[in-house]
């Protein structure tokens, strides 16, 4: 009949109504999944590059100072004039911006004090430097110390000349007593305070010297022939706005996190963020 006819086109139409709506509707998740997993692989590509070019960066300033390490084996005692003429050559301000200071910790015995104080007095007189009358800080008698004897720019940072860094902290002391002893890098890991705001870190790192021709081999031979360390002190925002600058796209925020391995004797600490391109002094810690 034709009410019959007429209910079957209903069923029919509503069928293909259904049909296309489930069709269009799988369309829909497709292309949605599509265009998540697009966003992700570029988001994931973006974070690369930039890990990536953070690596090289960080690997630049290693290199840096690692040449350093090589001019102590063309020439010691090396001078402050050579010093100055290799942190010169380098041009730190436009090749290493993020550098703040590069200086150079003598290894003095505290039998060789009274002679490195007197050396240092002496070349003040010739007018090598100016200054107070050369001494170690802090005052006191310590087994041995670790003397910054030549820094780079000299100014601001002549304060810190004559300071005995292993003084600092027993932390400090251990961290170097190792550096020295398997002759590896060593980073600070914490803010250097000088060179640090609330949303801005400094970092330092450091390489340990060893006098030219000795063996070092082992930790005895290594501990022998020592004669300092080498460092920097850099800023990582200089460090970093040089990559966002680098990235394609605009009004990214990046951060940058130090973890901090669990122990299981300590209750779990949060990842140190080292830079966060949203923070402000007066927002260190934005949401």
């Amino acid at each position: 009949s034709i009410a019959q006819l007429m209910s079957r086109k209903k069923q029919a139409l509503w069928a293909g109504v259904a049909l296309s709506a489930l069709v269009g509707l799988g369309f829909y998740f497709a292309t949605a999944r599509f265009i998540e997993s697009d966003s992700r692989e570029r988001f994931a590509n973006h974070a690369r590059n930039a890990q990536n070019n953070i690596n090289a960066r960080i690997k630049s300033y290693t290199n840096v100072l690692r040449s350093a390490a090589s001019l102590f084996r063309t020439s010691y005692p090396l001078t402050r004039d050579q010093f100055h003429a290799f942190t010169s050559g380098l041009d730190l301000r436009t090749h290493f911006p993020a550098i703040e200071v590069m200086n150079y910790a003598q290894y003095v015995l505290d039998a060789d004090r009274p002679a490195f104080e007197r050396q240092l007095r002496d070349e003040q007189r010739a007018g090598k430097f100016g200054g107070a009358p050369f001494q170690i800080v802090p005052p006191g008698k310590r087994p041995a110390y670790s003397v910054i004897t030549f820094i780079e720019p000299d100014v601001p940072w002549d304060s810190a000349f004559g300071s005995d860094l292993e003084a600092k902290d027993e932390a400090r002391h251990y961290v170097m007593a190792t550096s020295r002893d398997y002759g590896t890098m060593m980073a600070s890991g914490l803010p250097v305070k000088v060179i640090s705001t609330p949303s801005k870190v400094g970092l330092a790192m450091r390489l340990p010297l060893y006098r030219y021709g000795m063996p070092a081999n082992n930790v005895a031979q290594r501990r022998k022939a020592y004669i300092g360390s080498i460092g920097i002190a850099f800023s990582v925002p200089k460090l970093i706005r040089g990559v966002l600058d680098e990235m394609p796209i605009n009004n990214v925020r990046l951060t940058l996190v130090d973890p901090v391995p669990p122990l299981a004797t300590r209750d779990a600490v949060p990842d140190r963020v080292l830079f966060d391109s949203i923070a402000t002094d007066s927002d260190p810690d934005p949401a």
